[in-house]
């Protein structure tokens, strides 16, 4: 772990301009610690504080000039190693001159070293991150090269599951059968395709729909990973280490030579027997979480105070310093130690997905719940609003007595079938455009007077899908829920989106925005769908449709 850590930190990336900022607020908070005596007054405390920003400033030009050394001699560890410890010396060097400081040497090898192993565990963090991002980009391209070959090798998978290709060959066999004995009795006919539409239709599309994707890897959230931090795992072995060397070596500043180092070891292997207690395997959650931060905030500090107790050393609120910090830094500790385990078994996800023999079957089985979302799309909008007008224009037909109406809405609820046997194949939305509007407006004719009118632009064949889909499922909303008689579509396509204006003269129910299955639908692929009600009671209902990449089920 140590010479990975060293391979890491020894890199140019502990001379970045990240680093030093990420350095600021640590030599920031740190500056008080370097006084002697300790500051008494929130007054002292901030003019301390004023030091430590200002001495960041020559730490900063030391890493520049590092960095350009660097650059010049290529990557050598040993620029790394002389830059860090020289800006930490100079970080040292201007405390004791803005700060008076006694023991100018003492003091200046004290900031040295500590912000020197600061910078190095900064520049390894942010070594691993980069190196995690190029791990998982090369693997990613690796699985998306594999995902594309396999796309070529196996075109079934451009259609949908087995499954759901029976269920639908099954719908459409009933509705065909329906339609193709609708020539005598059109008022059964009618009955009969309304029922096949709720009772077939309707939950075939809603399944397709909103059946569980398939289970992917998600980040956590914010408070799951604060919940993982606080019962991480740590090496409480380094950490014990590495506390007894810059503890010991911050309190010869501070205490002098033997007795501020052997304050530090107190302090030091305190925390370290904290530590090691909170992690007993008998411990419930609750009780090492405790004793691992209440623990580490109490009892180092009583530790300390105690050795400068006994020793007759001076600098009392020393060890409050050193307590109030070790929290923090075991919590950093945890946050690394949790964030490596997740970078790890992300790469080791990943890697067994090209272990697999095949092209990543997870990724196959998006694009076939995708393909699924589609077909749902089709049955629900395209073929679930023809069969309805249909229907209805049967029931007309019947009323009115017109059997040339009748046989215009057979052929077109056979054409619907015909479109979702064959396009459902592949899954792909239809050649579509201005016509198919009118088909629209044809449908419902005798019905509702459905009027729509579109401005000039351009829209590709998928966005024109889309658009008549969801004026086909206004239209029938309106008609079927609402008893409308009148509905005049208006269509505005600017060029980053497209926006789509209903208003019927239907009556107003309850529930009027409702979650519906077509409602849900239209939430889904649209930027805003709201219903209004103007003064003269007609329903305005407005949909906006984003483009260039929105979502387009």
């Amino acid at each position: 772990m140590w010479r990975r850590w060293w391979q890491a930190g020894t890199t140019g990336r502990s001379l970045s301009p990240t680093a030093w900022l990420l350095l600021t607020p640590v030599g920031v908070l740190a500056a008080p610690l370097a006084a002697a005596p300790a500051p008494t007054s929130l007054g002292d405390l901030a003019r301390w504080l004023l030091i430590g920003a200002a001495a960041q400033i020559p730490v900063g030009l030391v890493m520049l000039v590092g960095g350009w050394f660097l650059r010049w001699l290529g990557r050598p560890r040993v620029v790394v190693v002389v830059t860090v410890l020289s800006a930490g010396a100079v970080r040292g060097l201007t405390l004791v001159l803005l700060g008076h400081a006694h023991d100018p040497v003492i003091r200046t090898l004290a900031s040295s070293v500590t912000m020197s192993v600061w910078l190095l565990v900064i520049g390894a963090a942010l070594e691993a991150r980069a190196q995690y991002r190029r791990d998982v980009d090369e693997l990613l391209a690796t699985l998306v090269a594999r995902e594309l070959h396999g796309r070529l090798l196996d075109r079934q998978s451009l259609r949908p599951s087995e499954t759901t290709a029976a269920r639908i060959a099954v719908t459409s066999s009933e509705l065909r059968t329906i339609v193709e004995q609708g020539s005598h009795d059109h008022a059964r006919t009618a009955i009969l395709l309304q029922q096949a539409i709720e009772e077939r239709l309707r939950p075939l599309s809603h399944d397709l729909w909103f059946s569980p994707w398939p289970v992917a890897p998600v980040a956590h959230r914010r408070m799951d990973f604060v919940n993982r931090c606080l019962v991480a795992k740590l090496p409480v072995t380094a950490m014990t280490v590495a506390a007894v060397l810059l503890l010991s070596w911050g309190s010869v500043v501070l205490h002098g030579r033997w007795q501020g180092a052997l304050v530090g070891l107190v302090i030091a292997i305190t925390y370290g027997a904290v530590l090691a207690v909170s992690q007993r395997p008998a411990l419930p959650v609750s009780a090492s979480v405790t004793i691992r931060y209440l623990g580490v905030l109490v009892l180092p500090a009583a530790a300390a105070s105690a050795a400068i107790t006994v020793l007759g050393l001076g600098q009392p609120l020393s060890p409050l310093a050193v307590a109030l910090g070790l929290p923090l830094i075991t919590f950093g500790i945890a946050a690394a130690v949790t964030v490596e385990s997740d970078r790890a078994a992300t790469l080791a996800d990943l890697r067994a997905r090209l272990a697999e023999p095949d092209w990543d079957r997870h990724l196959g089985e998006l694009v076939r719940r995708e393909l699924d979302a589609n077909t749902a799309t089709l049955l629900h909008n395209s073929v679930q609003s023809a069969l309805t007008a249909a229907a209805l224009q049967l029931q007309l037909a019947v009323a009115l007595d017109e059997p040339g109406r009748a046989r215009t809405a057979l052929s077109r609820a056979a054409q619907a079938i015909d479109d979702v046997e064959q396009t459902s194949r592949l899954a792909k939305p239809k050649g579509v455009g201005r016509e198919s509007l009118n088909e629209v407006v044809q449908a419902w004719e005798g019905i509702a007077t459905v009027h729509v009118e579109v401005s000039v632009g351009y829209l590709d064949p998928r966005e024109w899908s889309l658009l008549v889909d969801l004026v086909n499922e206004c239209v029938a909303n309106a008609v079927r829920h609402s008893g409308a008689r009148s509905i005049a579509a208006t269509i505005q396509i600017d060029s980053h989106e497209v926006s789509l204006l209903v208003i019927d003269d239907g009556h107003i129910v309850d529930g009027d925005v409702t979650t519906g299955l077509g409602t849900r639908w239209m939430n889904m692929v649209t930027h805003a769908n709201t219903i209004t009600i103007d003064d003269r009671g007609q329903r305005h209902h407005v949909l906006v449709v984003p483009r260039n990449g929105g979502v387009t089920h």
